[in-house]
């Protein structure tokens, strides 16, 4: 007889396998992956920019160079209005606007033909135009790929000690 072992919640240590800032990144690739397979999935977009934000937490909150401030600062604006539903909130004020655009030529559409395109427009907080805009799958790689590098590194092993250790 197969043997079922109880699970009792979350813990200090972690939720099932992801224990360390590594393993939420895996999920945030994950996630990735399948918003951009379906960007204007609000379920796919909400899982990943908060996920990606918290990395930064699961990571001991370490020094961001200027750039990965940046990146990092526009997903936690995002996260924090998809979980409090407003873009419009003073401490978070570097997102202006969500904004999908759909593009197909006249008289040619059929079912996947047409793809939107969502961008995070921005306001000039960090020293860029007012109104830029940052296509959304083109942010979510750069975000990616700032925590692959910043993880491969060494200079973030994950969450901080006290909370690591196995049991």
């Amino acid at each position: 007889m197969k043997e079922k072992k109880k699970l009792h919640g979350f813990t200090s240590r972690g939720v099932f396998d992801m224990r360390t800032a590594s393993d939420l990144l895996k999920k945030a690739k994950n996630d990735f992956e399948l918003l951009k397979t379906n960007p204007d999935d609000a379920y796919l977009f909400f899982n990943f920019v908060v996920t990606s934000s918290h990395i930064f937490d699961w990571a001991g909150k370490p020094q961001l160079t200027q750039d990965e401030k940046y990146l990092h600062g526009i997903c936690e604006h995002i996260a924090n209005a998809s979980k409090h539903f407003a873009l419009n909130n003073r401490k978070n004020d570097s997102v202006r606007s969500l904004e999908k655009e759909e593009y197909f030529e006249d008289d040619y559409i059929e079912d996947g033909y047409i793809m939107p395109q969502i961008d995070i427009v921005l306001t000039d907080k960090h020293g860029v135009p007012d109104n830029t805009r940052i296509e959304l799958i083109q942010f979510g790689q750069s975000l990616i790929e700032m925590w692959e590098n910043r993880l491969s590194k060494g200079s973030m092993k994950g969450l901080p000690s006290d909370l690591s250790k196995e049991p």
